[in-house]
């Protein structure tokens, strides 16, 4: 047994209180910030908000920036405390009529290309938002990117979705060159062709690359190949020209939304160490990169 801070004997405290987070004190006195953990943030319980702003604050100036899941608790949770993953709309009877799939993440150059960054994350968040929409079961589906490009993996936090160009090697169906890979279904890391992001046609006419960083979102959203010529998961049916296949299905969009309500998306680290010899100092040391996971055969390092 141990003295409590009222002198009197008694067992060791319970510090996992509101919600189940621990009291960040070393001691319950009133002399204590008595602040509780999140995680990525801190809650104070005296004033009823997060000492910390949501970093996306300003894509919802309609809400505090200490906002958490858009002021609605019960239907939306904030993982990483710094985005909404989805929100729910509801009529008068309190039926669901529609879901936001809200996608945080950055866009990085790992090949030798120059690349318009700007032009290239524009491409892809239009690309996700316009092709990731729809309906199921009367439920209306929409989805809002919030990506930016990213230097270096440094700018890149542990929740963001990562889209890598790449330099992709050959090795794909009858020796075709690989396109586009995802390091894991559910995951958090697609990598597609940095020569579609490259020349004139691609950057103004051509859509191949946006619509290849769609294709492995949808594998990272936990959806496999299938589909008409039309349909964004189709393999192969868009890596020349036009391409015009960048629908979903109603059952592809209700499977999107079952594996984030079932937990299955947003797997795994976006993060891996690649080893690099360093001449100058006679030794290996490690270089932040896109973590390859089951991509690695396919992505040039």
């Amino acid at each position: 047994m141990e003295k409590s801070d009222y002198g009197e004997e008694s067992y060791p405290k319970n510090r996992y209180l509101y919600n189940g987070k621990e009291l960040n004190s070393d001691k319950m006195t009133s002399e204590s910030l008595n602040w509780y953990d999140y995680g990525w943030r801190e809650f104070d319980p005296q004033i009823g908000r997060f000492t910390t702003q949501d970093r996306f604050a300003e894509k919802y100036l309609d809400l505090s920036p200490y906002q958490y899941g858009a002021n609605n608790p019960i239907n939306n949770i904030d993982v990483n405390g710094d985005s909404i993953w989805f929100t729910y709309q509801y009529n008068k009877d309190k039926e669901l009529t529609g879901v936001t799939m809200h996608v945080s993440g950055k866009v990085i150059n790992v090949s030798d290309n120059d690349i318009d960054m700007d032009a290239a994350t524009a491409d892809i968040t239009e690309q996700l938002q316009s092709s990731f929409q729809g309906e199921f079961d009367g439920v209306t589906f929409t989805t809002e990117a919030y990506l930016s490009v990213a230097k270096s993996m440094d700018d890149v936090g542990k929740s963001d979705h990562v889209f890598a160009l790449a330099e992709m090697s050959n090795g794909g169906i009858e020796g075709a060159t690989v396109i586009g890979a995802s390091n894991r279904f559910g995951g958090k890391v697609a990598f597609i062709d940095a020569d579609y992001f490259t020349g004139p046609w691609d950057k103004n006419v051509g859509n191949t690359g946006e619509r290849t960083a769609g294709h492995e979102f949808g594998h990272l959203a936990n959806q496999r190949h299938g589909g008409n010529y039309f349909n964004i998961m189709r393999q192969g049916a868009g890596n020349s020209f036009f391409s015009m296949s960048t629908d979903v299905t109603s059952k592809q969009l209700k499977s999107i939304y079952n594996s984030y309500r079932y937990g299955l998306l947003n797997q795994g680290s976006n993060l891996e160490y690649l080893p690099v010899y360093n001449y100058t100092q006679g030794r290996w040391t490690y270089k932040k990169m896109p973590n390859r996971g089951i991509a690695s055969p396919f992505i040039k390092y």
